[in-house]
Formats: structure tokens, sequence, C-alpha cells
């Protein structure tokens, strides 16, 4: 084979493999199961009812390895007016509040530990990711992550519906 052949197809290999990686990577990064049904839509709600719904949450710990070291991982429902936390494994809520006791703020991109929520209220204040999706422990997926501040846009506004202050 011709030494000039052969510096065209290595550079045409290379790029190919870096395509297919490419393409992979995307499909899994766009793909999304849901595993929680997030807000319930109002048309599904009866006349006059407060809304509600269900996210996986994680509870963050505090510091840059509270992600991972200091989480809680679960299930956020608000219903009835009431918010609750209930972990993994258990059968009663860790914490169950009232909505109108609760103040919510959702933070900035840039967070090091991954929450999109900063919740306050009797159980304290709280640093919080829901996502309708299966929660990711180890890695992370920027893809979801962007999905993930839109479900913390629909607990926010679940919330305030349900007499929660929205703080900005």
């Amino acid at each position: 084979m011709d030494a000039s052949v052969l510096f065209l197809l290595v550079p045409l290999a290379v790029g190919l493999v870096f395509a297919v990686v490419l393409a992979i990577l995307l499909v899994v990064g766009f793909n999304k199961k849901l595993e929680q049904p997030g807000a319930v839509p109002p048309a599904d709600l009866a006349p006059g009812a407060p809304p509600y719904g269900r996210w996986n949450a994680q509870v963050v710990g505090e510091g840059l390895l509270g992600a991972g070291l200091g989480a809680h991982v679960g299930v956020v429902d608000v219903t009835g007016r009431q918010i609750a936390f209930v972990p993994d494994g258990a059968a009663q809520p860790a914490w169950q509040v009232p909505c109108h006791t609760v103040e919510v703020r959702k933070r900035g991109l840039v967070n090091l530990d991954g929450a999109d929520l900063e919740l306050a209220g009797p159980m304290g204040v709280l640093l919080l990711s829901v996502s309708r999706e299966h929660l990711n422990r180890v890695v992370t997926n920027d893809f979801k992550s962007i999905r993930e501040r839109g479900y913390a846009d629909e607990l926010i506004a679940v919330l305030a519906a349900n007499g929660a202050r929205v703080l900005r």
C-alpha cells in the first residue's frame, strides 16, 4: 500500500471512530426513562384540587463531597398540601411538613454539589436535586442534568400552588 494512501486512510478511520462514539454518547445522553410521574397535569386534577406530584430526590450533604458522602436518596411527594421525603427503603417519611411552611429557591447553574433547589422550613435547610428519571449516583450525565433543572422548576410550581414561598 502506498504511503500517501495510508496517510489519507488513518485520519479518515480516526474521524469515523470519533463520529460513532459521539453518536452513541448523544443517544445515551438524550435517552430518558421516567420512573416517577412528576407533576400531575392540571387536566387530570379534580376541580379546585391542589396540584400534586412525585419525584426521585437526592438530599445533598454539605461541602464539596456532600453529593456522594452525605447524600440521602429517595422520593419527594407533594400531596394534600404537604411535602414529604421518603428515603429509599423506608416505610415512613424522614420528614413531612405543610407546604405553606416551606421556602424554596432555585440555585444557580454552577453548583459543585449538584443540588438544584434549596428548601427551608421546619425540616431545616436542605439542598435538593429532583428528577423523574433514575438518579445517577456514580457518574454524571450533562444532558440529564439539564432536564433535571426543568424537573426542579416543575416541583417549584407545584410547591408554590400549594402555598410555599418561592424565593428568587
